[in-house]
């Protein structure tokens, strides 16, 4: 039979320590089921943000796959385009050439072949080329009436082919001769090495760039004292 004394010890009086040991250890217990509640949503916290700043990379690495940052150069022909002009849209383009611009590294380009190759399309500018272009020397003129005829056939199925800006030509020329013997990418064709462009000079004669030389000239100069002929790559 339960004696008195522990009856009050329970119930009203001081705890017994059989009692104050259960406490303690529950109290205990209590207190690490806490912190381990707070540990894990700490935890979860904490992946959740790691996997959406994961998916965040994710798709901003997807997005600059998907996404190609271009680099537009001027489309529009220019007259009165002077020597010392010239000079300066080399520098400010860093754009190679032997004569005015020899320590230039040249625009990187990133080129692709299209079209079972009759096109080439640079996806650093956005332009797309002649994979191949006249396959003749061709005079100022003849040059205008070649493009009227690839847009009548609509080329590769469009119609808006011209001539270059040099601007745009001279995004082509490489800092250094590439295994075609040439300063351009092997992944056009070699027989135009030097083409027109739409701009002209101060005395109306077109700028070309010449890429077995390696630079850009207008016709007289050093290379030729005579009014020659040039190739076609179109563009659009």
């Amino acid at each position: 039979m339960v004696g008195p004394s522990y009856i009050f010890g329970c119930m009203g009086g001081d705890l017994t320590p059989i009692v104050l040991v259960r406490m303690t250890i529950m109290g205990r217990i209590k207190t690490i089921a806490i912190l381990a509640l707070l540990s894990l949503l700490f935890l979860y916290s904490f992946s959740a943000e790691g996997n959406n700043n994961d998916e965040d990379t994710d798709a901003n690495t997807h997005l600059g796959r998907s996404v190609i940052c271009k680099t537009e150069f001027r489309s529009a022909s220019r007259s009165n385009f002077t020597g010392r002009i010239v000079m300066e849209m080399l520098q400010d383009n860093g754009f190679y050439d032997g004569d005015w611009n020899s320590s230039a590294s040249g625009f990187p380009n990133d080129f692709q072949l299209q079209n079972d190759v009759n096109v080439v399309l640079d996806r650093a500018s956005g332009l797309m080329w002649q994979q191949s272009g006249s396959v003749k020397e061709i005079s100022y003129s003849e040059a205008r009436e070649y493009l009227e005829r690839l847009n009548s056939d609509q080329f590769v199925g469009y119609n808006d082919w011209r001539l270059p800006t040099l601007e745009e030509a001279m995004s082509l020329m490489e800092p250094a001769e590439r295994s075609n013997g040439m300063y351009i990418d092997p992944v056009f064709d070699n027989m135009q090495r030097w083409i027109w462009t739409s701009d002209t000079n101060e005395f109306s004669l077109a700028w070309l760039a010449n890429f077995v030389s390696g630079n850009c000239y207008t016709y007289p100069n050093d290379y030729f004292d005579f009014t020659s002929g040039g190739y076609v790559r179109a563009v659009r």
